[in-house]
């Protein structure tokens, strides 16, 4: 390989020679001079052009001649203003001056592209030198631009987000006030049109109410407002001026007007057309909304319990309701109207494929908008489908009455917390009723937070083995402890529970919304109220569209003759601990479960693939394997069958994503003997019950058994073994599990190895 040449130092070059010229047309403006040197300026252009790293002072002087040149030829020398602005435009990213005026604007547009390269490196490294460099670029741009030219919004735009990293990485108070001012410049000069004056608007409202000045809070709250006109904004930006409007309104019920606008909008912010990472990336963007705005309508003047229990419906569990849409029952439309039935099926699962097969030749964008179509035609096909006789209602949320009427079975309790406090709604077939938690009526959403936080920490540190066994046992009693005073007590006090029917307990659902959602709240109401023998029998439900879809599709199934029921057992995965009594376990409930057959075992077999297929025919379906949730995206939590490897994402398990594209039509009963498989970890994804016991839901198990937490292998085998004992599946009945489960942890819990609360308290029912 050649050595590479040493760089040029343009020692041949009349320096002096070049200066005196450009003084002499500088100060007599001749015309001569400017235009009489054209050939060896342009070779000398060419060779700075080429060489890597040019004397700056150089190509300051040659650049401005070139521009003279092109300036008095009447500008037919179109080269030499080309080679006059990438010589200057050097000089200007390094900062000299002065600039020829006409050529200010020019050069400002080639120094752009660097001006964002280095502002969004500035904002990744968050290093002062990275964010000062960019900041003196983005001022020298502005100061160059055309003040009322078509890119000037954003680029005052650019400067203000310069300078708000600035305060941010040194507290210069000036740095936020200079941000204010050109984020507010970029929103007032925005078109309405312009799909970014949204993002300028926003922007210039959050800079200004981080100075908290009367006039600039006035001007702030302006600007959110200013953003509901716009008819070219993105929903996100909306909510987020929707939302931060409501904090700044002194009337109560402005505010509860902001909130629940903002929840309307939530469920435009996922549309099917996007890819399920996706809408879960723009719904984790809005972790709180719906909590805070049935918070807001509870304390407003005038507002109803029934009325923020609507919102916590529309705001949370977003992606659970598209599917539970998508996943109607089709029974009576195929019967009634094959063709649509079999459109949508095909649309449906044509959107639910995060990555289907593209033709030969198809781009991304080309697929991007064949989904957009599909989506389209999705909405279309279910107007046409609720204009039907006898289908005005297929795929709606139920209404207030339907609601309540949910209540009939047990009463429903919705736990949910925010900054306005901490509440209960519970809901009878009467109506609801808000109780506040906490002994003295005023638990704070702090309160909850760290006690959930705190749990979820404990719950890692065991997993790693950084907690004792003694330390866990008294944290996990001493926080059922707690749930049972500050949240089940006032609940069951102000609303008791309905009485033993027909022999069977009293039954309760619980609906935790945000961290509500880590803490065994089940667990906590075992404990006897009033003189009461037992505690209330709980069971957990998403929320209340959820409840109902799952006992519509039960009520479905129970004439369908026979159960049929599936034992799928993977003792061992690469990298999890190998499960000594799953073979046990399994071949005790082959005792148990009517009609029954396995997948897997100490031989394999257990392959998604093949426990998808046995899936589709099964009544019951029990899993005695290892659980993985996945803390970055809830969707590939998954159990790990034969093959699946604990540490491996991208590995063969049947993941959350792929069991909520499934559509089982004989499905009663889903039993998950595995470890954490009713939780999501991701805190901002808390309302969106992104976990496997969820998504068997979605597949179509009305009921399901889950876990928390850990569980010890002889534990999960103890509880399964009595819950099938005690469990009568007739064919037409409705099955009691959740009594069945509460029964089979008791009896674990006092005869078997589970003595201590942190082993049975992590066992779970969801559903009917």
């Amino acid at each position: 390989m050649p050595p590479t040449p040493p760089p040029e130092d343009f020692a041949d070059v009349p320096r002096a020679e070049l200066l005196d010229r450009l003084d002499a047309i500088e100060v007599h403006r001749d015309r001569r001079l400017a235009v009489g040197h054209t050939a060896e300026d342009d070779a000398l252009a060419r060779r700075l052009l080429a060489a890597p790293d040019p004397p700056l002072e150089l190509c300051h002087t040659l650049g401005l001649l070139r521009w003279y040149a092109y300036h008095h030829s009447d500008r037919r020398l179109r080269g030499a203003r080309e080679q006059a602005t990438e010589l200057l435009s050097r000089v200007f990213l390094a900062g000299r001056e002065p600039m020829p005026r006409l050529l200010g604007p020019e050069l400002a547009d080639e120094a752009e592209p660097e001006a964002r390269t280095r502002l969004d490196e500035a904002e990744r490294t968050r290093d002062p030198g990275a964010c000062g460099r960019a900041l003196a670029l983005w001022e020298r741009i502005v100061h160059h631009s055309r003040p009322h030219g078509p890119d000037y919004a954003a680029r005052l735009f650019a400067l203000g987000r310069a300078r708000l990293l600035q305060h941010a990485l040194t507290g210069a108070r000036d740095a936020l006030r200079g941000a204010a001012a050109a984020i507010s410049g970029a929103a007032d000069l925005g078109s309405p049109y312009d799909v970014e004056q949204a993002t300028y608007l926003v922007h210039a409202g959050d800079a200004l109410c981080s100075q908290d000045g009367p006039e600039e809070l006035r001007r702030a709250l302006a600007y959110y407002d200013a953003v509901r006109a716009l008819r070219a904004a993105p929903t996100p930006m909306r909510i987020r001026a929707a939302r931060s409007a409501a904090a700044l309104r002194d009337d109560p019920d402005d505010a509860a007007g902001d909130l629940r606008a903002a929840v309307e909008l939530l469920p435009l912010v996922a549309p099917r057309h996007l890819a399920r990472a996706e809408r879960m990336r723009e719904l984790s963007g809005f972790p709180a909304l719906a909590r805070d705005a049935a918070a807001a309508e509870l304390r407003r003047a005038g507002g109803t319990a029934s009325a923020a229990l609507g919102l916590l419906e529309l705001g949370r569990n977003v992606l659970m309701h598209h599917d539970l849409t998508a996943h109607s029952d089709l029974t009576d439309l195929e019967r009634l109207q094959p063709d649509q039935a079999a459109e949508f099926r095909r649309l449906r699962d044509f959107l639910d494929e995060d990555a289907p097969d593209r033709p030969p030749g198809e781009s991304a964008e080309e697929l991007q908008e064949r989904r957009g179509a599909a989506a389209a035609r999705f909405d279309a096909l279910l107007a046409e489908i609720r204009r039907s006789p006898g289908f005005a209602g297929f795929g709606l949320p139920p209404g207030e009455r339907e609601l309540t009427d949910e209540a009939r079975e047990g009463v429903l309790v919705v736990l949910t917390t925010s900054a306005y406090g901490s509440d209960a709604l519970v809901v009878r077939p009467e109506g609801v009723r808000r109780v506040a938690l906490g002994s003295r009526g005023g638990l704070r959403e702090e309160d909850v937070a760290q006690r959930a936080a705190g749990f979820q920490q404990r719950l890692r540190a065991a997993r790693d083995a950084d907690t004792s066994r003694p330390a866990l046992v008294a944290y996990v009693a001493d926080t059922l402890a707690w749930l049972e005073a500050e949240v089940v007590a006032p609940v069951l006090a102000a609303v008791p529970p309905e009485p033993a029917r027909a022999g069977r307990r009293a039954r309760l659902w619980w609906i935790p919304c945000g961290p509500f959602t880590w803490l065994p709240v089940h667990a906590a109401a075992r404990t006897p109220q009033q003189g009461a023998e037992r505690g209330v029998v709980s069971s957990y439900t998403p929320s209340i569209r959820a409840l109902r879809h799952a006992r519509l599709r039960d009520a479905a199934r129970r004439a369908d003759g026979a159960v049929r029921s599936v034992i799928v057992a993977a003792p061992r995965a690469p990298g999890a601990p190998e499960l000594p009594e799953t073979a046990r376990e399994a071949a005790d409930l082959g005792g148990l479960l009517p009609g029954h057959s396995r997948v897997g075992g100490p031989g394999g077999g257990a392959t998604a693939e093949a426990v998808l297929d046995r899936l589709r025919t099964c009544s019951v379906a029990h899993f005695a394997c290892h659980g993985v949730t996945d803390e970055d995206d809830p969707s590939r939590s998954r159990l790990l069958l034969d093959g699946a490897a604990a540490e491996e994402p991208g590995a063969p398990g049947l993941t959350v994503a792929r069991l909520q594209r499934a559509e089982l039509r004989q499905a009663r009963l889903a039993y998950l003997s595995a470890c954490r498989t009713a939780r999501t970890d991701d805190p901002r994804l808390l309302d969106e019950s992104v976990h496997l016991a969820s998504a068997l839901q979605v597949a179509g198990f009305p009921q399901v058994i889950g876990t928390l937490w850990e569980v010890g292998d002889s534990m999960a085998a103890g509880v399964a073994r009595r819950f099938y004992d005690r469990l009568r599946m007739a064919p037409g009945d409705a099955w009691p599990a959740a009594e069945a489960l509460d029964d089979a942890v008791e009896a674990e819990a006092t005869e078997g190895t589970g003595r201590a609360a942190f082993q049975w308290a992590p066992f779970v029912h969801l559903g009917i």
